[in-house]
């Protein structure tokens, strides 16, 4: 009995396999998909186009195939999607609201059991309308109130062209990245008390995001940043500080 080829969908990702098991024919090519990896393809080089790794797992967290296929002929989107960081201002399309929402970019990677980039992101404005605190399959990755997080692919993400794509810091609050502020400690953990400054005031506050950047002279600092200030100190804002250990 003869068998019904599968066909494949605009949108799927297909990967090479390994050397062994490619034609000697150096013009062709045998692929696997990812999402089905029982799926072979042998077809011309010349049919298919390369992915980065970063566009193929920007690519790849988008469930809808449709959608995915959308995403890869919208350059604009993928490069807003290379561009998006950690304190980044978005709307985000949520589940059950029929308007975007503003967020705040705080995660951005892998989630246990899934695949490609995913964004976690802070309803700022706009508090208890998301599904997380933060936590994905009851692992942390950032840290904000109940239900105002989601974990969202790049499809359900647009720029917020009102802003410069960083998060607003208050001037009083607001440390340059190239200046070191010193605390004395070895290590900051999310989730800790710490206390900083702006200037000669003091910024107390609990730490919900640590990375690291470069400053002109190609120096890394260690960056905590969600910084929010004790309810004392004014209302919660969200401030990037720059952190040299002691």
């Amino acid at each position: 009995m003869k068998s019904t080829p599968t066909p494949l969908l605009k949108g799927e990702i297909l990967e090479a396999l390994p050397e062994r098991e490619q034609p000697n024919d150096s013009t062709r090519i045998v692929l696997a998909v990812i999402d089905r990896e029982k799926i072979r393809l042998e077809c011309h080089l010349e049919d298919v186009r390369r992915l980065t790794n970063e566009d193929a797992d920007l690519l790849l967290a988008i469930c809808s195939v449709g959608l995915r296929y959308q995403c890869y002929f919208d350059r604009k989107r993928l490069d807003f999607g290379r561009q998006i960081s950690p304190g980044s201002q978005v709307f985000v399309e949520v589940k059950g609201v029929s308007k975007k929402l503003h967020g705040t970019v705080w995660y951005v990677g892998e989630l246990v059991g899934l695949r490609g980039t995913m964004f976690g992101v802070e309803l700022t404005k706009n508090p208890g309308q998301g599904t997380s605190d933060g936590t994905f399959r009851k692992k942390r990755y950032f840290v904000c109130a109940l239900d105002s997080g989601v974990f969202v692919a790049l499809d359900k993400l647009t720029p917020f062209e009102d802003s410069d794509s960083k998060v607003h810091v208050p001037v009083r609050h607001r440390v340059n990245i190239e200046r070191k502020v010193n605390i004395v400690r070895h290590e900051v953990n999310i989730d800790e008390r710490v206390v900083t400054f702006a200037g000669d005031a003091p910024v107390r506050g609990t730490v919900g995001y640590i990375g690291e950047d470069k400053d002109s002279n190609g120096q890394i600092h260690t960056i905590v940043a969600q910084l929010t200030a004790d309810q004392q100190q004014e209302s919660a804002i969200l401030v990037v500080y720059c952190i040299e250990f002691l």
